[in-house]
């Protein structure tokens, strides 16, 4: 029965406004049983299905909606919601009473991503706490079409392929709360394997002190890093300050050592460029070590290039250019063994998803060709 003193006015029991993000406040019925010392209900106007045959609770929060599509979508709520029957235990608006115990916020996104065909969309800006939360409870009830929905999205945002990471197609899908430590906590904790070495190294373009004291966006809770991964960025720190060194001895300057007895190139050997080149390097030490500074999508040579002190010739151009770019798709094809977690292929079979992302993760992005097909354009 009703709480003593309640109303029970005719037709309560449908919802006369939709859409509003309000509580309705709760309104009883004749034949409402509510078990006593329960949280109070109250309606949420958009998931409050007028024809729904059963209601969901959590946190006080009350969604009536249909056992048919829940039970189409998710074999845990098959089995739930056939238990449930109208002379159990509690009624409310004639339905049966399903509480739950978990957050309203996870409940609610994976109602609307049930009854909402555009609330979630892969390929389309989603905040990563919505993406965090449908992970979970679409996990916990089994809604695996939801779920793959969702991985797939995320797998956009953090990709095996460095041309898909650098793409403008990714930069549009970074959503206005984007928090890279979120982001590593959501790959990690959902063993989304393929997925953390680029969230973890997100969390590397941020200064270093953060990744101790945490970071926060906006008015949003501060989050930190757990030392396993706070690990992980700094090893990935590391290697890039290493690899800065590497590609600098090996690819572009080795010709200026002693024990180098040829140029990379044959057809390299301009003094005129080693002053240009050593002004570079020095340019490019002090950028490659600012807070923020992507590697992957900043070439050095064509930020460096055009100064006075850094122009060379077209081929030593090139050169610097196509060493700066091996060592980029190096360092990429190095992610994974910097986080401990083996190599791109290994991943992309433990996500099921070993496809044309496998095939790219082996193949540079760029090669010597630029350099000769200029030279042979020149008749070198």
């Amino acid at each position: 029965m009703p709480p003593s003193g309640s109303s029970s006015p005719a037709g309560n029991s449908v919802l006369s406004k939709r859409g509003s993000d309000a509580l309705r406040p709760e309104v009883y019925e004749e034949h409402d049983t509510l078990l006593p010392g329960q949280t109070p209900i109250s309606r949420v106007p958009e998931l409050w299905m007028s024809d729904g045959n059963i209601v969901l609770v959590c946190q006080g929060q009350a969604y009536r909606v249909h056992k048919g599509l829940l039970a189409l979508n998710s074999v845990v709520f098959r089995d739930m919601v056939s238990n449930a029957q109208p002379d159990g235990d509690e009624v409310y608006a004639g339905c049966p009473v399903v509480r739950l115990s978990d957050a309203a916020e996870d409940i609610q996104h994976l109602l609307k991503a049930v009854y909402l065909r555009k609330y979630f969309r892969k390929g389309e800006a989603q905040s990563l706490s919505k993406i965090g939360s449908l992970l979970r409870i679409t996990k916990k009830y089994m809604f695996d079409s939801i779920r793959q929905e969702v991985v797939k999205h995320f797998t956009l945002l953090f990709p095996s392929s460095m041309s898909d990471y650098i793409s403008t197609t990714r930069q549009s899908l970074i959503p206005d709360d984007y928090n890279p430590f979120i982001a590593a906590q959501i790959a990690i904790e959902h063993d989304l394997s393929s997925t953390i070495p680029v969230a973890v190294y997100e969390c590397t373009l941020l200064p270093m002190p953060t990744l101790f004291d945490g970071h926060s966006v906006g008015n949003a809770p501060t989050v930190y890093l757990t030392p396993s991964t706070q690990r992980m960025c700094i090893t990935i720190r590391e290697r890039i300050k290493q690899l800065v060194y590497e590609v600098a001895d090996e690819f572009i300057w080795p010709w200026q050592t002693e024990e180098a007895e040829d140029p990379p190139h044959p057809y390299v050997d301009h003094p005129e460029c080693i002053k240009a080149f050593e002004a570079a390097r020095k340019s490019a030490d002090c950028l490659y070590w600012a807070d923020g500074y992507n590697v992957f999508m900043t070439r050095l040579s064509e930020r460096l290039g055009n100064q006075e002190s850094t122009v060379m010739c077209e081929i030593c151009r090139l050169a610097w250019k196509d060493g700066e770019a091996s060592g980029r798709v190096q360092l990429w094809r190095d992610l994974p063994g910097l986080c401990g977690l083996g190599d791109w292929l290994s991943l992309l079979k433990a996500d099921g998803t070993v496809n044309r992302d496998a095939a790219i993760v082996a193949t540079p992005v760029w090669s010597l060709e630029p350099i000769e097909m200029y030279v042979q354009s020149r008749g070198a």
